[in-house]
């Protein structure tokens, strides 16, 4: 951020919590977001897709386990997981950090992370 801010680059690829407060300082304009659909946070910037850009690549954050955690135990953090993410005091805070939130139980989040890898990679295996 500091390059594109201070002009020794143009562009800077980066996540929307990394330059939403720029964004809405009028420092930066944001083109587009690699999401399937607008973002909620900036409803007016348009997907790169929605540009002609076939590219679909949202960030993400997850909560991980090592393998081998007990079913009963990932049951406990997925409950208590689920519980943090309802609540208002949680939610309300996301906007302003920039976050949008999607919450995946642990084997929501596999198929997720299955699909991301089968989609990234042709791209991957032309670039070796």
């Amino acid at each position: 951020m500091t390059a594109l801010l201070g002009g020794q680059i143009d562009v800077l690829v980066g996540s929307v919590n990394s330059v939403l407060s720029q964004h809405k300082a009028g420092d930066v304009r944001i083109l587009g977001t690699a999401t399937a659909q607008p973002s909620t946070l900036i409803p007016q910037v348009p997907t790169l897709a929605a540009q002609g850009y076939e590219v679909v690549s949202p960030g993400t954050l997850n909560i991980s386990a090592p393998a081998g955690v007990p079913a009963d135990v990932v049951a406990v953090l997925e409950k208590a997981l689920k519980e943090a993410s309802s609540s208002p005091a949680f939610v309300d805070k996301l906007p302003a950090s920039g976050y949008e939130l999607s919450y995946r139980t642990s084997k929501e989040l596999e198929q997720y992370w299955a699909e991301t890898e089968e989609r990234v990679r042709p791209v991957v295996t032309a670039a070796k």
